[in-house]
């Protein structure tokens, strides 16, 4: 299927809700869900002095010249509300017990990462960090454009229905942004839903 401009301005709207625009603020730990690079550039900005990163994530982070000690390992997450959740536990055994964390997330998951914070650590302050990316650069990206159009309806769609799954806390959806989501449902981008939901 053609993606169409319509296609495109609904996708750049649902984009811009994803974005947090939270000002950067030093934080006791960062919790990175995304790219090392970036995680490695905001620890050399002093923004925080640990993080907890995957072991390929660390390797990376060591290579931007991040110490060792500034690293932990959660190895064994599978989904964003279990990385928040471990990664707790290891800040914990490392006698960490933050009380503001930056969540290094990708720009399209940011508010999907702060909701899920929200829920699963409530007692910290959330900032969400992401790096510099435009709509036009994640779409070229990603492996086709439709992909990525894929994606960002996935994401809108666990933002609405993990609130009521109890995995996340409720965020308002503006109604132009429902709007732009049913249309592109309806338009086939379907790829990245998870169950049966078009809500």
């Amino acid at each position: 299927m053609t993606v169409t401009e319509g296609h495109r301005e609904a996708a750049r709207l649902i984009w811009d809700y994803h974005q947090m625009r939270h000002p950067l603020a030093r934080c006791e730990a960062a919790i990175g869900l995304a790219d090392a690079g970036y995680a490695a550039e905001l620890w050399h900005a002093g923004w925080f002095p640990t993080m907890v990163l995957t072991e390929d994530q660390r390797e990376r982070a060591i290579a931007e010249g991040v110490p060792g000690d500034a690293v932990l390992v959660e190895p064994r997450a599978t989904h964003t509300g279990l990385t928040l959740t471990l990664s707790r536990e290891v800040l914990g055994a490392a006698g960490i017990r933050p009380r503001t964390v930056m969540i290094v997330a990708e720009p399209a998951m940011q508010r999907r990462a702060y909701a899920t914070c929200r829920k699963v650590w409530p007692e910290v302050t959330a900032v969400c960090a992401a790096g510099r990316v435009t709509f036009e650069e994640y779409v070229s990206g990603a492996a086709d454009e439709r992909q990525a159009i894929d994606r960002l309806v996935g994401a809108l769609q666990r933002v609405i229905e993990y609130p009521w799954r109890g995995y996340a806390v409720r965020q308002e959806v503006p109604s132009a942004v429902h709007v732009a989501y049913r249309h592109l449902l309806g338009e086939g981008y379907t790829r990245d839903l998870i169950g049966h939901s078009f809500k």
